[in-house]
């Protein structure tokens, strides 16, 4: 009993410092993705495109984790 309970609240540290760093990361990862995509597409379409790709996949995420969070403290 006693190591499932260890093993909870290290699960709870993990996976809230793994929270901490995706809201930081992810917008920071889609303003650049973004900025970086349009001029990239100009010289070659398809790397371009999968910044592009990059870009929205980050911003799904931040929408994700800024959602939960915001109805976690409510």
């Amino acid at each position: 009993m006693v190591f499932s309970r260890r093993q909870q609240i290290l699960d709870r540290k993990f996976w809230g410092g793994v929270k901490h760093a995706a809201q930081w990361i992810a917008p920071t990862l889609h303003k650049v993705l973004s900025t970086v995509a349009g001029p990239v597409r100009m010289i070659h379409p398809g790397i371009g495109g999968a910044f592009g790709g990059g870009a929205g996949l980050a911003g799904a995420v931040d929408r994700l984790v800024n959602k939960r969070s915001r109805q976690i403290h409510l």
